[in-house]
């Protein structure tokens, strides 16, 4: 859309700088090896870039892809996050720990800024954040990248559009192979993204070689409950009949 405003994880940084010195060391290294500035902006700036009002630019739509596990409580009161429509992106537990567990492995091995932590799933912030935005009287949508989003991605990008109270368009649905410029700080997580051209199931994952371990699987059994918690909390909240 042309009259967007796109930002790619602006909390991560800031977050892990604060909060994970271990995990953000590891990330500043990799951003070094690859001779990409690291950002020094306190995760307070980040939240008021987030809030700034873009109508002035001519691009009035602003859309922040951030991820659960870095999210800071305390910097959004309830007015800070009625400021935005929330769409929660989840998945099955087992895919998305087997998959974090692949691209961290690739990552260690070739000195990228990826990293496996099973501690930054995320699923436990999303079932808390959730909660928090709608008590807070904010909007909300929450949507399964396996069952919805790759199942039907027209149907998926209908819905998400639909909530969001912009057009959909077609085009949505393929793009061309290409990293933007903003993935460069966090080398390594997109690589499938990166070539692909339209929304598919197969990429990465089944042509791997990596052999997830017991443990990836244990820990995706803990937060099964969690995954399946955030499905009913929202499937009530929708009006419709949680199994």
């Amino acid at each position: 859309r042309a009259d967007a405003t796109v930002t790619h994880e602006l909390l991560t940084e800031p977050w892990l700088r604060a909060h994970n010195p271990t995990n953000y060391a590891r990330l500043a290294d990799g951003q070094h090896r690859q001779n990409v500035r690291a950002s020094g902006c306190t995760y307070e700036a980040m939240v008021e870039v987030m809030r700034a009002d873009y109508a002035h630019t001519a691009r009035p739509f602003f859309f922040s892809k951030e991820l659960s596990c870095y999210f800071d409580s305390s910097a959004f009161d309830d007015a800070a996050l009625r400021d935005f429509d929330h769409v929660f992106l989840v998945r099955d537990p087992h895919a998305t720990l087997a998959s974090f567990y692949r691209v961290g492995v690739k990552g260690a091995a070739t000195l990228t800024t990826s990293y496996y932590d099973d501690r930054e799933a995320g699923f436990v912030e999303s079932l808390a954040l959730y909660r928090r935005v709608r008590r807070a009287g904010a909007r909300t949508l929450v949507l399964d990248a396996d069952d919805e989003l790759m199942r039907d991605p027209e149907l998926t990008l209908r819905r998400f559009c639909t909530f969001a109270r912009v057009p959909f368009d077609a085009r949505m649905l393929a793009w061309e192979r290409a990293a933007p410029p903003e993935w460069s700080k966090f080398r390594g997580w997109h690589d499938d993204v990166a070539m692909s051209t339209r929304f598919d199931a197969t990429l990465g994952g089944a042509r791997s070689k990596v052999t997830v371990p017991a443990a990836v699987f244990a820990a995706a059994d803990a937060l099964t409950p969690v995954y399946k918690a955030l499905h009913w909390r929202a499937e009530r909240a929708e009006g419709g009949a949680p199994a």
